[in-house]
């Protein structure tokens, strides 16, 4: 879960970024003071916020109130499951058998359930900076835009991950890299897969 609103993003990020740095979390005025607030009431009350959200917790000792943060985000909590994209029989491609676990702050605005993971094939979309063997995040979706970045079922029965133009009653699939060709086809000869969000890569 992230934090709701853009302050209380901020006052979370500033105590995150605190305890690093310091071992041990910020006092109230110590926060109120950063934020230029002069009211401790007020950061209270984002504090409060941020507790009902589960990320983090007040705890008395010693007659003082500390912040744990995270207190119950379990790897379950802040981690999720991606499927990998279902390919067309035709495709001689192979999603990788191993499960594809990553962070929930990865997929942005987009829900989980609709990503697919789609490992990268060539690299025509090198200039894009997205390689070969890179595992693309792909939203689910059977229609594009001028200008998506795609992956597609073309008439061979190949799948492509291509920058994505209408051209009247024909696609053109536009690759990021001079090495490739354009390919363009009649609209009704080829099948979206989904629009592409996101990109893990494994450290070379």
């Amino acid at each position: 879960m992230r934090p709701r609103t853009k302050r209380q993003r901020e006052i979370y990020d500033y105590i995150s970024e605190f305890v690093a740095s310091h071992g041990h979390d910020p006092s109230y005025k110590q926060i109120a003071h950063h934020f230029g607030m002069n009211s401790k009431g007020g950061i209270a009350k984002h504090i409060a916020a941020l507790e009902d959200q589960g990320l983090l917790a007040r705890r008395r000792q010693n007659g003082h109130f500390s912040l744990e943060l995270n207190p119950r985000n379990s790897v379950e909590e802040i981690t999720c499951r991606i499927k990998w994209l279902k390919l067309p029989e035709t495709c001689d491609e192979v999603p990788p058998e191993f499960e594809l676990i990553i962070p929930r702050a990865m997929t942005g605005i987009h829900s989980p359930k609709k990503l697919r993971g789609f490992v990268v094939p060539n690299n025509a979309m090198i200039d894009a900076q997205i390689r070969e063997g890179d595992i693309a995040l792909i939203e689910r979706r059977e229609f594009a835009r001028d200008r998506d970045c795609v992956v597609a079922e073309i008439p061979d029965g190949e799948v492509i991950l291509s920058g994505y133009r209408r051209a009247g009653a024909e696609v053109e699939f536009v690759p990021a890299n001079k090495k490739y060709d354009r390919l363009r086809f009649a609209a009704d000869k080829i099948r979206i897969l989904g629009i592409y969000r996101g990109l893990l890569r494994a450290p070379l």
